[in-house]
This record gives C-alpha cells, sequence and structure tokens, in this order.
C-alpha cells in the first residue's frame, strides 16, 4: 500500500498496480480450484496447475489492463462506488471522516479484488460446509446401502444438493444473525 499511498498521485499509481495485483489474486484463486477445487477442476501434476493459474492470471491481468485502459480517468456518474463514498454514514449511523482529496479514487481500482477475494473465501468455507453437513449423511447412506464404512465414500449426486439445499436455507433462516454478531 505503500507504493500507492506515498505516490505523487495515488489514483494514477492504483491504476497503475492494480493489474500486477489482479493477476496475482487471479492466479492464487485458480491455483486453488485446479488444485482443491471439484473433480472436473482439478489439473494434475501440481506444476501443471502452477503454470496454468499463473498463465490464466497474467490473461486476466491482460483484460484488466485493458478494461482499465479503454475506461480511462473518466469519472462515472453511476458508478456505486462513487455514490457509496459521498455518503456521509455508514451502515451503523457513524459519522464517516471524509477522505483527503488526495486519496480520493486509489481505493477504487481495488474493490474488484477485494470482491474476487471473498467470493474464493465464500465458495471454500460454503463448500468446506456442506462437505461437513453431508459428511456424517454419506457415512449413513453406505453403512444403509453395503453394510460397511468407506475410507472415501462414493455418494449420489442428490446428497450433494441436499446439503447446499440444507446450507441456503440457514442462511436465509439464520444468516441475518450470524451477519450481525461477525
Amino acid at each position: 500500500h505503500k507504493l500507492v499511498l506515498t505516490a505523487e498521485d495515488p489514483s494514477s499509481a492504483a491504476r497503475t498496480r492494480q493489474p500486477i495485483l489482479l493477476a496475482g489474486t487471479a492466479s492464487i484463486v485458480l491455483l486453488f480450484l485446479v488444485l482443491k477445487g471439484p473433480d472436473y477442476t482439478r489439473i494434475s501434476p501440481s506444476w501443471l496447475a502452477c503454470v496454468v493459474s499463473l498463465a490464466g492470471g497474467a490473461a486476466i491481468a491482460g483484460v484488466g489492463r485493458l478494461v482499465v485502459h479503454l475506461r480511462g480517468n473518466a469519472p462515472n456518474d453511476n458508478d456505486p462506488v462513487q455514490i457509496a463514498t459521498l455518503n456521509d454514514e455508514d451502515s451503523r449511523g457513524h459519522q464517516q471522516q471524509p477522505s483527503p482529496p488526495r486519496f480520493e479514487g486509489a481505493e477504487k481500482p481495488f474493490v474488484p479484488l477485494l470482491i474476487l477475494a471473498g467470493l474464493t473465501v465464500a465458495f471454500a468455507h460454503g463448500g468446506n460446509d456442506v462437505g461437513n453437513a453431508v459428511g456424517p449423511l454419506a457415512v449413513i447412506i453406505n453403512i444403509w446401502r453395503s453394510n460397511e464404512v468407506e475410507v472415501v465414500p462414493n455418494l449420489p449426486l442428490w446428497t450433494l444438493f441436499l446439503g447446499a439445499a440444507a446450507f441456503v436455507l440457514g442462511i436465509l433462516s439464520l444468516g441475518s444473525r450470524t451477519v450481525s454478531t461477525v
């Protein structure tokens, strides 16, 4: 962050460095998917997965750089990020400190990176939660089918959908309490 905030023009420095950070973020997300994702996304051996994720990250950064170049520096009146920064109060009713004019726009190029990182964490967390919910059900189904416990159970697809549906129902019914607690 010092490379952006200590620059003479932080907004320009942020736009310049955003594709580099986008490449790193996208590469890590892709590496996560090709190493730990569902079976149909996995790539073996690991070195090939690393090469594919680095190439994919570089391609995504190239597209990001092109988008930044095509959008130019003109402000967008309908931009939700700019509109959100105009509000005087945050969601809890506290007064926000206005950011110094020098730093306005320096955060904006990093919003997509935060969204991408948040989606990745949510995907991993949700997959883990569904796996934890379906795991005991998988053992019960395997014992019922074959009277034995398998190390790697062969799950019918409906059990994963059942776990995902239970997860969604839990979010819809108790999600607001969880979010307000955190």
